[in-house]
């Protein structure tokens, strides 16, 4: 056996465990449990989606404001610019 054979050997055995893991995954998932599991982690992360927008949407008003005065000669020569 050359090394070359061994990583080869190792690796195969390693994709088998992978594949494993996620038969393991998708039938945990599938389970009542796993459903349960599914659901309470798709709340969570829309409350924190929400959360982050609405963090996001707070602070928009700040920043128009603080780039109005720059904004508003631009909006003025393109209006003017346009007929």
């Amino acid at each position: 056996m050359t090394a070359t054979s061994l990583w080869l050997a190792a690796v195969a055995q390693g994709v088998s465990y992978f594949g494993a893991f996620f038969i393991f995954v998708q039938r945990f998932a599938l389970s009542p449990l796993g459903k349960k599991y599914f659901v309470t982690a798709i709340l969570k992360l829309t409350g924190i989606v929400n959360r982050r927008i609405d963090e996001v949407a707070g602070t928009l008003p700040g920043q128009v404001d603080a780039y109005a005065d720059q904004v508003r000669p631009l909006l003025e020569e393109f209006k003017s610019s346009r007929g």
